[in-house]
């Protein structure tokens, strides 16, 4: 009793110096006021709870409902840190009640997402990652509605667009875990997989205004958690549809949004046209327009306006040709219109290097052209644009000649020699791969 004495002492000197109608108020103000303050010693008051909880029964669920009732994110980011504590002191004895009190408790903190916006980044950040931390738990050990789960996961996700992390920033690496770990396994239920994915394409492709009414700024973390739900399952997984289906459902997203009102108004091909048609046709009328830019509508009001103002269509059309040629050839129309506008910019001297690269990388990962490609990926910003234009049209040219069709390449040597006469012309700029492809030959 020594202990209990000196923890209440040091940890709920408030509640201790009121008076309170009943003791099992007066215990209840204790227990909210430790939850709730600093300087929280997990261990002690885990022991301290259990003599309490045989004292007097449901006065810790009790607790628990008034502290959430209390919580705002702002004002008592604390508790819920010492919440966690206490729940993963219980989960080591295989009891739950707490973790079963926050589930049963859970709109209490999901109302506060609607309001992340009027907290500090950091002060929104946290709650997030707490929430998902608590998702994580409910998953793990209880019965949980895994819809429900998306959803809010989803929400978090949307938030994260509004912090503008760049892909490369440990803290969008650092959040996209998080999010991913809990999302990964209620998506191996395959509908839960449809709405997350569907919910993930809306939001990282660049065609809607966001949630926040302003025009999204860098959806890096969204991008990422659809990336691990595309991995292929670890060995032992088991899932209730394969991956196969998991990059059909992808297209099929990708499909509805791109091939919508207004872009499919826009549209220079038909849409009953086969892919193969609509690769003809776009091959066909680019090719009498550059090295300038369309003003068809089409290439004006979505292509550059929207496609290309961000780097997320191509990324997207590149996780969905991971999924294989099939899909590939599906995409291959804007594929085309990309690369046809990417060389009206560079003819303009206004480069797109990052589009430009992810592109190239794309139509080697497909075997649609020489894996030289890759190679002179890796140094576009070290040549001239007019040099990269040049480039980009003797791959316009060999995509020509070579419309892609899963079928092994002939005659590819005439645009080797022309890709290497670009290098050798800019041999200051780039000496160490005109080394490299002297060793290589």
């Amino acid at each position: 009793m020594e202990e209990l004495e000196n923890f209440l002492k040091q940890h709920a000197p408030v509640a201790l110096s009121h008076k309170h109608p009943s003791e099992q108020e007066l215990w209840v103000a204790v227990f909210q006021e430790v939850i709730e303050g600093p300087n929280f010693s997990s261990s002690t008051f885990h022991r301290v709870k259990q003599q309490l909880e045989e004292l007097l029964p449901f006065t810790w669920k009790t607790s628990v409902k008034k502290v959430l009732e209390n919580f705002h994110p702002a004002t008592h980011e604390l508790a819920l840190l010492n919440l966690t504590h206490v729940i993963l002191a219980e989960i080591q004895e295989s009891r739950f009640t707490s973790l079963h009190m926050l589930y049963l408790e859970r709109e209490s903190l999901f109302k506060h997402l609607g309001c992340l916006m009027t907290l500090t980044h950091t002060q929104a950040t946290k709650f997030s990652m707490q929430i998902v931390k608590f998702i994580e738990l409910w998953i793990a050990h209880l019965q949980v509605d895994p819809l429900d789960m998306a959803e809010v996961l989803s929400r978090i996700v949307r938030f994260t667009s509004v912090l503008e992390l760049q892909e490369d920033d440990l803290r969008a690496k650092l959040l996209s875990e998080k999010i991913s770990t809990p999302l990964l396994t209620i998506c191996k239920n395959f509908k839960v997989f449809q709405y997350a994915s569907a919910n993930l394409v809306s939001h990282i492709l660049p065609y809607e205004a966001s949630a926040i009414g302003q025009k999204k700024k860098h959806p890096s973390v969204a991008y990422a958690v659809l990336k691990d739900l595309m991995k292929s399952p670890e060995e032992g997984e088991v899932e209730e549809s394969g991956i196969r289906d998991k990059f059909n459902h992808l297209h099929q997203e990708f499909d509805l949004i791109v091939r919508s009102p207004p872009q499919s108004l826009y549209s220079i091909t038909k849409e009953t046209d086969s892919p193969h048609e609509k690769a003809t046709a776009l091959l066909q009328y680019y090719s009498e327009v550059l090295p300038n830019l369309s003003n068809s509508n089409w290439d004006t009001l979505f292509i550059r306006k929207k496609v290309l103002m961000s780097t997320y269509t191509l990324k997207i059309i590149s996780l969905i040709c991971e999924g294989g040629s099939k899909l590939g050839l599906q995409v291959l129309d804007l594929i085309i219109s990309i690369l046809a506008n990417l060389i009206g910019l560079f003819n303009k001297d206004q480069p797109d290097y990052s589009n430009t690269e992810i592109l190239l990388n794309l139509v080697v990962q497909m075997n649609w052209a020489p894996s030289l490609i890759e190679s002179i990926a890796q140094h576009l910003k070290e040549l001239p644009t007019q040099s990269v234009k040049e480039f980009l049209l003797i791959l316009w040219n060999y995509l020509r000649e070579h419309l892609p069709t899963g079928l092994s390449k002939t005659n590819e040597e005439p645009y080797i020699r022309s890709m290497k006469m670009i290098i050798h012309k800019n041999i200051e700029r780039m000496g160490a791969l005109y080394k490299e492809l002297q060793r290589s030959t």
